[in-house]
């Protein structure tokens, strides 16, 4: 069987979601990362954190590109990569290609026309950009998978809202901005405006059911996960309070569903990305249509994934 040829669009150095989901695609018998762009502020320290994570999996050569630092037309708000100082721990790469990372990914979709899966486990600066520089790219695709939008109040599960004409609107009340959306929302808008022939979306309101404990982290995966990524995890649970409270697997989430369809249940229709009201900018939407050009997930099962996640370790 032919494993998946996976370019991963990251910003790595937040939190430990994205070094999980990269080290779960490294672990994975089936899947092949040709390679992995960086993205958002500090993408050069970024990018050293992924050689970090690819080294400590045995995958020391995937091709690694900082990517743009920079959102459309707004200021950058994730500035800087809190977990630089964990580069002290772990061997990595210090030297990367400068100003090529769009370039590598037009190349390397065009090269493999319907082999690529892009998956997005960021903002969509790149993404956004690359696509607005080739528009067919998309088209040429094999699957996009993005870790994005919010498309329902997550603790609430009545949440379809239906319309006369037999549609219906999927928004949030309560946490109306996910992060990777509201970070670039002109680059989400630009993304959305596309299909491909798999294009899936996995937003904050299916992620956030899938958490851990600090406890239960340390007695179930942190017994069987590579240590740097429980070094992450505690460096996290160090800096975010939040995190002291529970560990959320967002990205993991999204990547899993690339080979284990039962983690996530999806639907088909259209994604909207606000970007006219400057306190909603990055507002995200949906409406179901049979003929749609995305599918967001509608429901989630967490121990589907964690033994999905687990299992390649």
């Amino acid at each position: 069987m032919a494993k998946e040829k996976i370019i991963v669009d990251t910003d790595i150095g937040q939190d430990m979601d994205d070094a999980c989901a990269i080290a779960y695609l490294c672990a994975h018998p089936d899947a092949e990362i040709v390679g992995i762009t960086t993205v958002t502020g500090d993408a050069v320290p970024r990018a050293r954190l992924v050689s970090s994570v690819c080294n400590a999996m045995g995958k020391p050569d995937i091709p690694i590109y900082p990517g743009l630092e920079t959102c459309i037309l707004k200021e950058q708000h994730q500035a800087f990569c809190p977990q630089n100082h964990l580069l002290e721990s772990w061997p990595h790469k210090t030297e990367f290609p400068e100003r090529e990372a769009l370039y590598f990914m037009q190349q390397t979709i065009r090269e493999n026309p319907g082999e690529i899966i892009l998956a997005g486990i960021g903002p969509l600066s790149n993404i956004g950009v690359l696509f607005q520089m080739d528009p067919e790219l998309p088209s040429l695709l094999k699957g996009i998978y993005l870790m994005n939008g919010i498309f329902q109040k997550y603790d609430l599960q009545t949440w379809t809202k239906k319309h006369n004409d037999n549609s219906f609107s999927i928004a949030t009340n309560g946490r109306n901005l996910e992060w990777n959306t509201c970070i670039d929302p002109y680059a989400s808008a630009i993304v959305f405006e596309h299909t491909a022939k798999t294009f899936r979306v996995i937003g904050e309101d299916m992620t956030h059911q899938v958490v851990l404990s600090p406890e239960e982290f340390r007695d179930t995966l942190a017994r069987k996960l590579p240590k740097i990524l429980v070094e992450m995890s505690d460096a996290w649970i160090d800096y975010d309070p939040l995190a002291a409270r529970k560990l959320t697997y967002h990205d993991p989430v999204a990547v899993t569903t690339i080979f284990n369809d039962k983690v996530c249940k999806f639907i088909r229709g259209n994604v909207g990305i606000e970007t006219i009201s400057p306190s909603l900018r990055g507002f995200s939407t949906f409406e179901e249509d049979p003929d749609g050009k995305h599918e967001i997930a509608y429901e989630v099962d967490p121990q589907e994934f964690f033994d999905e996640f687990s299992k390649v370790f």
